[in-house]
């Protein structure tokens, strides 16, 4: 996510190497043999199955950082190709419940939900530039990409804590979650604070409050993502994660609170006949939370990226703060 690809795919004919065990090669063998399925797991299959998934994830870097901005239509489209060059690898290699270690090894287990958090990573690459833009409809299908594949790589981080945890199934293995899929978790959790943010604004500055189910829905993801990153406090990269969600979820629920209080007093009788009007003071908050907040432009995704990206650098980072000078100030909720 730092520097382009210094060779671009599309000038390599170097091949993928073929599907072989070692038990395949002889010595005096004359040409490799031919490649066995990849349903049948080699030593080399990984890497393999993950380069058919890491070609798309370059492919839609490739397109978020064009320098010609692509029509809407390409990156419909390139979606459709992100999801079904996933939907073509091997079963085996496809998510399953971690629990799954029973019967699969830990290598498996492990490679497979890599290659899903590197997939869910490309579909919130491709739509998170469309966050902002609820007023046109055309992208709401945007929005629903990159907030369902932020929800399923946050329920991932869930499951993998879960196990992890002493007394867990996996206790001991804790050290395969790398800095780099700390990366994807703090990227999909950013996803969702922005996307609570700017419900907040568009709430406050219509009079309209947002869908209440929908802002607690992910709320509440929010608040189980925090208690993880929480837990691991005693890190930089965890302490500065964790005030980020804890300051989006100090907001959204004082903004809900303040639009509990508006709604009723809206509907609260004060005499024989209903008053429809809001009281002044309720009038007065809502105007000056809808002046403190900025229009958004366009968001400076690469500077978030770059900094989670390298762990030694986020510690000088406020993710909190990106958020703020993202989609507005936020001080007077």
């Amino acid at each position: 996510m730092g520097l382009p690809s210094m060779i671009p795919s599309d000038f390599c004919d170097t091949e993928l190497p073929r599907n072989l065990n070692q038990s395949d090669f002889y010595p005096g063998i004359a040409e490799l043999p031919p490649s066995r399925p990849l349903s049948e797991n080699t030593t080399i299959s990984y890497a393999i199955v993950k380069a058919s998934v890491m070609a798309m994830f370059k492919k839609v870097v490739r397109h978020t950082r064009s320098l010609t901005p692509p029509s809407y239509e390409e990156t419909v489209a390139l979606d459709a190709e992100v999801r079904a060059a996933y939907d073509k690898i091997p079963d085996s290699f496809k998510y399953k419940p971690l629990t799954s270690f029973i019967v699969d090894e830990v290598s498996i287990i492990m490679s497979r939900t890599t290659i899903e958090l590197l997939h869910l990573k490309s579909i919130i690459v491709l739509h998170r530039q469309y966050l902002t833009d609820r007023q046109d409809g055309r992208f709401a299908f945007s929005r629903k990409a990159s907030l369902d594949a932020a929800e399923r790589l946050l329920e991932r981080q869930a499951e993998i804590h879960q196990i992890t945890l002493p007394g867990g199934l996996l206790h001991d293995k804790k050290w395969m979650i790398t800095s780099l899929t700390l990366s994807d978790f703090t990227l999909a959790a950013m996803v969702i604070c922005l996307d609570l943010t700017i419900s907040i604004r568009n709430g406050t500055r219509m009079s309209a409050y947002p869908e209440d189910v929908e802002l607690r829905k992910y709320l509440a993801i929010v608040e189980r993502a925090h208690e993880i990153w929480s837990s691991s406090s005693e890190t930089s990269e965890g302490r500065i994660v964790s005030h980020a969600l804890d300051s989006t979820i100090r907001r959204v629920n004082e903004f809900i609170n303040t639009s509990s209080t508006a709604m009723a007093a809206q509907s609260w009788p004060t005499s024989a006949t209903t008053n429809t009007e809001t009281p002044d003071y309720l009038t007065h908050n809502l105007a000056d939370q809808m002046a403190d907040f900025d229009m958004i432009d366009s968001i400076d995704w690469s500077l978030l990226d770059n900094q989670i990206q390298d762990p030694s650098s986020i510690q000088d980072f406020d993710l909190d703060m990106w958020l703020m000078d993202t989609a507005g100030p936020l001080e007077s909720l």
